[in-house]
């Protein structure tokens, strides 16, 4: 018996845990079944008992006889498949954990998962059996009682999970509750005991570093959706293999190669890169066979493919491409969400306007006291404390021994926690306000886990937002709690220098990517625009033709010909000009109607009232919604108009440019053939297609927008704002 066959068959068919039982008639069958009906080696006791899985007798099955068993393993109740089918199953069976760098982030975190028998459905994104999550984690022989206490409580606090029922394959089985992957941490966040607990000390660390903004979780990110594309891609290719034994490799009875041997020999024919998955099962589907044999000098028994033999010359005949994601399609997704609400109302609405004490230590540590207080709206937090203080005991989860005295009269002795105490606290508390802190981040932590790149926006975006709180702030926790373990301070302008130089790198490593984005675009609407050109010349030039090769044609029909060549040309010279940049165009879906006229110059900066709530007074999304803006707008507009000298300048029906000024009270429009320098300075104009100002605001569309100079305008925006309800 092959130690290493045997620790292979334990992995993909058995659960092991303490407790677990399973007859060795049983344990011989399903090792048969799932070796191809090939007779089971000799030695399979042996090979059990120097694996840690004891013999024992026991009364068993369903006619309670006694029988040799087994201690520490069972059997799992899926479908048992032939070996070489295995990696052609559907999803729905057991849950696979990716290897690699993504293997070693999902077992710090899901190490209570390992071995267990979790299964899911076939949907898009898959759902996983309640009952099974909470066995695996709490080791409870009533899972169903668990979760129906469980579900009376988030009914309680207003907790709402995607839960859906599902029967799975298996004789006897019955509806079983199933959730999400959201849902799922939502529940271990709720579970009671040591395993639950520990996972909720891991990822409050997760939420710590998240928080703080911390940048190295962006390498983790991509690790992880790397690791999941890779999983996804990363399988044995028949083709490959024969490729490799067509090769390295002769055929033919009496031939045998070391499963070792052969691995090496294909890693090291694809140039170095690790052996796919599946490749034994793919060496079987060829006509391989797996046997036990002596093998080598020391004449050994160990694993190897019958009918198969390494050459003694290293050929390398075929270069191996590994389809991995490019660099260029690793791209950083910017959140456009403001980083004040991402702090203060998506994720920590429990701390506004609250009052959380906290100590000068750095990283500084915070009331425990306050923090329940906040949360649940406790009277006597102090008990709440003391009850919960106990439940972690028993749990052995560590959150700070911590006490601070703080200023004031008659203050004690208070109990404080760092920041990631701050996160396990809250994830036992209970209460409607606590669930939907759960809810939060279970969703926040699956997108970690799921490798969103969208987090990697949000994470700068909350480090900038950190360095510009204020040092009391009760969320400066977190950011100095990262900037402490990064072993940087704050206020160190060397480091300062690094960090924005790192950002301008990646800013500067973005807008490229941008810009090539641009340019494909710009390539493709040219070809586009000359096929279309083509099309319409050759139909106008074919009903010239009849005319100039001297064919009877009416007055009427030859100038209406005339009069389309010329128009198409105008048409197609407009077009092209907006493509290449010499003229920003509106028009999307074809050439303008009218060819533009002579677009004036920008000579100084010029801002929309957009522009200035967004960038300058920095506004809140709420007072720059459409509604609002137009009030602003609108009243801004009044107060220039009413200035002496102060004008608008916009085109008419027939594309002309147009003045409108007031003039004693009165409006007056006339019609202006060059705009000057000097004219620009005092007037508003609106963007066109003939005319687009120098900042971002309408770039490539038509807006009806006004923009103003600068110099003049600014502060006069600036009142609007403040004074328009």
């Amino acid at each position: 018996m092959d130690p290493n066959k045997l620790r292979e068959f334990i992995s993909a068919r058995c659960v092991t845990g303490e407790g677990l039982v399973v007859s060795r008639r049983e344990l011989r069958d399903a090792f048969m079944d799932w070796n191809g009906g090939m007779s089971v080696p000799k030695g399979l006791p042996g090979a059990m008992e120097e694996g840690g899985y004891a013999l024992a007798f026991r009364v068993y099955g369903p006619e309670r006889k006694s029988t040799g068993v087994y201690l520490g393993l069972r059997l799992q109740t899926q479908q048992i498949l032939p070996r070489p089918q295995v990696f052609s199953v559907p999803r729905g069976h057991v849950v696979n954990v990716p290897q690699g760098h993504t293997d070693l982030v999902l077992n710090s975190l899901f190490g209570e998962f390992r071995g267990a028998s979790i299964k899911r459905t076939d949907d898009a994104p898959p759902k996983i059996s309640i009952l099974d999550v909470i066995t695996a984690i709490t080791g409870t022989v009533n899972a169903r009682k668990t979760w129906a206490d469980l579900s009376r409580r988030f009914e309680d606090e207003g907790t709402r999970l995607n839960i859906s029922t599902a029967r799975f394959f298996g004789r006897g089985q019955n509806d079983t509750p199933v959730t999400d992957a959201s849902g799922m941490i939502t529940i271990i966040n709720n579970l009671g005991g040591s395993g639950a607990a520990k996972f909720r000390m891991r990822f409050a660390d997760i939420l710590v570093r998240y928080l703080g903004g911390d940048e190295r979780l962006i390498g983790e990110i991509r690790g992880i959706h790397d690791g999941y594309e890779m999983s996804q891609s990363f399988r044995m290719d028949s083709d490959k293999l024969r490729a490799f034994v067509s090769a390295r490799c002769d055929a033919g009875k009496g031939l045998l190669v070391a499963r070792r041997e052969l691995r090496d020999a294909f890693q090291a024919w694809q140039g170095g890169e690790p052996v796919p998955r599946g490749f034994s099962e793919a060496v079987e589907a060829a006509g391989y066979t797996i046997a036990t044999r002596a093998y080598g000098p020391n004449r050994k028994s160990t694993g190897v493919y019958v009918g198969l033999g390494l050459r003694p010359v290293v050929e390398f005949t075929a270069e191996v491409v590994k389809q991995t994601p490019s660099l260029d399609d690793v791209g950083a997704v910017v959140s456009i969400q403001p980083t004040d609400l991402v702090l203060d109302h998506e994720l920590f609405g429990e701390f506004r306007g609250a009052r959380i004490r906290k100590t000068a230590d750095v990283p500084p540590k915070i009331s425990i006291i306050d923090l329940i207080a906040a949360v649940t709206g406790a009277l006597n937090s102090r008990k709440t404390w003391h009850d919960l203080s106990k439940r972690f005991e028993e749990e052995a989860v560590t959150v700070g021994n911590y006490f601070a005295k703080f200023p004031g009269q008659g203050q004690n002795d208070t109990p404080v926690t760092d920041a990631r105490g701050v996160v396990t606290i809250i994830n036992r508390l209970g209460g409607t306000r606590a669930g939907k802190f759960r809810e939060k981040f279970a969703d926040t932590l699956v997108r970690y886990l799921g490798g969103d790149e969208t987090l990697i926006g949000e994470i700068r975006s909350i480090r900038d937002a950190q360095e510009r709180l204020p040092e009391d702030h009760p969320l400066r926790i977190f950011g100095q709690t990262v900037e402490v373990e990064r072993g940087t301070e704050p206020a160190d302008p060397d480091c300062d220098v690094q960090r924005a130089l790192k950002r301008q790198k990646l800013q500067n490593e973005l807008d490229e990517e941008i810009e090539r984005g641009k340019k494909n675009v710009r390539a493709i609407k040219l070809q586009d625009c000359r096929e279309t050109v083509q099309a319409k010349g050759e139909i106008i030039e074919i009903l010239l033709a009849g005319s100039a090769a001297g064919l009877p044609t009416p007055p009427a029909l030859l100038g209406m010909l005339n009069a389309a060549r010329h128009n198409f040309a105008s048409q197609a010279i407009a077009q092209l000009s907006a493509l290449t940049g010499d003229v920003a165009s509106g028009s999307q879906g074809g050439p303008p109607a009218l060819p533009a006229p002579a677009a004036p110059a920008a000579t100084a900066q010029r801002v929309t009232v957009l522009e200035v709530g967004r960038d300058v007074l920095r506004l809140k999304s709420d007072r720059l919604v459409s509604s609002h803006l137009s009030k602003v707008g609108l009243a801004v507009g009044k107060r220039w108009m009413s200035i002496s000298g102060n004008g608008s300048l916009d085109q008419n029906g027939q594309n002309e440019w147009e003045r409108t000024y007031k003039e004693d009270a009165i409006v007056r429009k006339e019609a202006v053939h060059a705009i000057t320098p000097d004219m620009l300075a005092r007037h508003r104009i609106r963007f066109s297609q003939a005319y687009l100002g120098t900042n971002e605001v309408g770039a490539g569309q038509t807006f009806n927008v006004w923009t103003y100079p600068k110099d003049g305008a600014e502060e006069l925006i600036k009142d609007a704002f403040a004074t328009t309800v």
